[in-house]
């Protein structure tokens, strides 16, 4: 998650999580890290989160994604994804979205995404990402305005794109 993991109050899921009783024992960060203030393609670094003293890893470092350390995630059931997305390919959080549910399927552990608006509709423009050209700023071959809510996304990558599915629940937006 990120600084757009909010409810319409302006309460961080990860505090609602807390609230509720889950056992939240690691966050994982995507480019602009956990509270949104690093620079575009500048490295995020692991940290903690001030407030739950929660410990934050970067899934973003040196201008691309980093992979989820089977390490770190050995004790824990599932991925929560919670952040609004831009509606265009180009943005690295549809590409974490994809990184942390290829992690999720050969992990063998639970993927549930948060749904949220696209802010640009439901209208999908521009071309087709060419396979030799899949990179992290184009990490499917989806249109440059994909028009979908990252939850369509995440079932998108799931059905069309991973080779091994993973165990994902998408919470539809209310």
């Amino acid at each position: 998650t990120n600084q757009t993991g909010k409810d319409q109050k302006g309460n961080r899921t990860l505090d609602i999580l807390l609230k509720k009783g889950f056992n939240v024992v690691i966050i994982f960060a995507p480019e602009h890290g956990f509270e949104g203030k690093a620079g575009a393609a500048q490295e995020v670094k692991d940290g903690i989160d001030v407030k739950t003293k929660i410990p934050v890893m970067s899934l973003y470092g040196k201008g691309t994604g980093r992979k989820v350390d089977p390490e770190a995630i050995k004790d824990i059931e599932a991925f929560i994804f919670d952040i609004q997305d831009s509606g265009m390919r180009h943005y690295t959080y549809i590409s974490t979205l994809l990184n942390v549910l290829k992690t999720a399927a050969t992990e063998n552990k639970k993927m549930i995404v948060l749904d949220r608006p696209n802010p640009l509709g439901k209208t999908m423009e521009g071309p087709l990402v060419e396979p030799e050209l899949i990179s992290f700023i184009s990490i499917a071959s989806i249109p440059l305005r994909h028009g979908m809510t990252i939850g369509e996304l995440a079932d998108f990558f799931n059905s069309h794109v991973l080779e091994t599915k993973a165990s994902l629940t998408v919470v539809g937006m209310s």
